[in-house]
Order: C-alpha cells, then structure tokens, then sequence
C-alpha cells in the first residue's frame, strides 16, 4: 500500500491553506512617538512617519487624521503597499495662531489591516517663547460714555527670556486710544521670578459712536519678539441709556392717536438741546429739564406713519440732540400697525 506519499500530500495541502488563511496585511510603523520638540517662535517644522507592511497581502492607507488643524499630514508615496514596501507620511506643524503650552494630540491611519484598522501614534510639541501676550486681544469694558474716558481694557505682556525685555516704543491707531504701561518684577516667595507689563487701553470720550476696532502695537528689543499687535475691540455708545428705542404701535384703525413714554437715563445730568420729529408727530420733555432721568413724551396720530396711497404703513424716526453730558443725537424709532378684525 502507497499511504505514505499520500499523507505528505495531506500535510502539503494543509500547510498551503494554512499559509493561505493566515495571509492579511499588517501595518508597522517607525515611529512610536512623534515630538517636535519646544519652539521659542511661531516656525514651521516636519517630521517624516515611515508606514510598512509586515504582512502577506496588499496594505491599503485609507485615511489620514490629526487632532488639530496646526498639524498637516500628507502621504508622499502610494496608497497601497505589497509585503514589505514602505510609505512616507509628512507631518508639517504650523502653530500660527496657537496659544502658549505644551500640547499633545494624535496621528491616526486608517488601513485595511483587520486587527488594527486605525493606527495612533501620539504628536506633541510644546510652544514657550521668551516673550507672550496674556491674551489675543484687549476688550473694552464699560460701553456708556462720560467724563474723559469711554472705556478701558489691559493685557500683559509677559518676559520669560534669559535677558531684559524692554519696550521700546508703543503706537495707537487712532488719536482715540490712549496707553499707559506699568512694569512689574516681582520674587515669589519660592524665589521664583516674573517679570511683565500691563498695558492699559484707554478710549477717550471723543471717539465716534459705534464699533471700536483699533489696535496697539509695541515694539520691543527682543531679536525675535520685535513687535506685538494688540486688536482692541469694543462699543463706544453714548453717555444717555434709552428706553426704548423702538416705540411698536397698534391699533384698529389709521386715525387712532398715539401716546408713549420714553426715559433717558445717566450716571451724569441730562439737558437736551433740541428734538426733530415728523409734523404730525409731538415730542415734549416732562419734568425736569435737567436731572440725571428725563422723560419724553412722543404722541401723534398712526395716520402719519402711512408710507404710500396704498396706506401701507412704515416708521418714522425723532432725533433726539443731547447737550449733556456730552452733544451727540440720539434716535427714536416709531413702527406703526393696524390690526382688522372681520365682523
């Protein structure tokens, strides 16, 4: 009997569909970690991630992904891989924009491998430069106008450098904004020191009303930090709160008449120069003429609201001129409507 070449050819074919089962691809990497290091400045930099299949079949590289947009990750060469072949990922970190610290985030590859269809690898850089600002911008608190200031803000300018920083020369863009600066060197009681500036934003009363979008800019003699531009952002309102703006008006008909009350507020005394309202429209101050709450008195009929022959109706405006505590002209808007009801 022949049965010996017969169970080699048994064992044979059963090491063949062995071999044929196990065979998947396997991702490895070169890299365990990925670490750019400390960065004294905003600079780029790059790091090269080598990807190679340790299996038997086909390593396709799907997708790639990082935990933050300062991290770009790019595949140089093919997205798929037989046994053995390689791949280039480039990692290139911009940190234009990024706030000071030590930062950790993650590269992640999505493959066809079935045991580890997403490979993660962790990404770190730590940005600590010599010289930083305590925050992105300066925004002005207090937004009602009076006496000589509108509103004001700071940021800090910190030193962490081996050598002095000095501030060499600060510049507003506007007349509007004032500055003043105080220089702090302080020794904890660790004996650990910190040295900063506080730079104060000061919006003089004289600014135009509305939005406030100006900016600071300090030059330094630090070789990097030479400059630093400060957005300072805010509202210049006036010194006059009203209430309210809008005057809503209903009624059933265009010939009914309408009364309202609205009240100027301020820390300081109020006078008002003069009022503009439509003809039909009346506008008087009741009480004081003088005190830190006025009240105004707008009455007209609805009828002068009607904006075309249609008798559509519209709005009209009274323009209020204040005289104190500082003369600016403050608006009124009056909405009228009329409600039918079918009988």
């Amino acid at each position: 009997m022949r049965i010996q070449p017969f169970i080699f050819g048994i064992t044979l074919l059963a090491i063949f569909a062995t071999s044929w089962v196990d065979a998947k691809p396997r991702i490895s990497l070169d890299h365990q970690e990925v670490n750019f290091g400390t960065l004294k400045i905003k600079e780029d930099r790059e790091k090269i991630v080598i990807v190679t299949n340790s299996g038997d079949e086909d390593l396709t590289i799907q997708q790639l992904r990082t935990g933050c947009g300062c991290i770009r990750a790019t595949l140089l060469d093919r997205e798929t891989l037989k046994p053995n072949e390689t791949a280039r990922i480039q990692l290139r970190l911009d940190i234009t924009g990024m706030k000071i610290g030590v930062k950790a985030y993650a590269l992640q590859i999505s493959t066809n491998d079935p045991e580890n269809q997403t490979k993660e690898i962790p990404v770190k850089y730590a940005y600590l430069p010599d010289a930083w600002l305590s925050a992105t911008e300066i925004a002005l608190d207090g937004n009602l106008m009076g006496g000589e200031f509108a509103g004001a803000g700071s940021i800090q300018l910190i030193d962490a450098g081996s050598e002095p920083l000095r501030i060499v020369s600060v510049e507003t863009s506007t007349p509007h904004l004032q500055h003043e600066i105080t220089e702090v060197s302080h020794t904890d009681i660790a004996g650990k020191k910190s040295h900063y500036f506080t730079v104060h934003a000061l919006l003089l009363s004289s600014v135009p009303l509305g939005e406030v979008r100006e900016s600071i800019t300090i030059k330094t003699n630090h070789p990097q930090h030479d400059h630093f531009a400060i957005p300072v952002y805010g509202r210049a309102r006036g010194p006059v709160d009203i209430s309210p703006r809008t005057l809503l008006l209903q009624g059933s008909s265009v010939n009914d008449n309408f009364t309202r009350t609205v009240t100027l507020k301020s820390k300081w005394d109020i006078s008002v120069a003069s009022m503009k309202a439509p003809d039909s429209i009346h506008v008087r101050v009741v009480g004081p003429d003088r005190a830190k709450e006025i009240k105004l008195q707008i009455s007209g009929p609805i009828a002068s609201l009607i904006r075309d022959e249609n008798g559509v109706l519209g709005s009209n405006e009274v323009h209020i001129e204040i005289a104190e505590p500082r003369r600016y002209t403050e608006i009124v808007r009056i909405v009228g409507n009329v409600v039918t009801t079918s009988k």
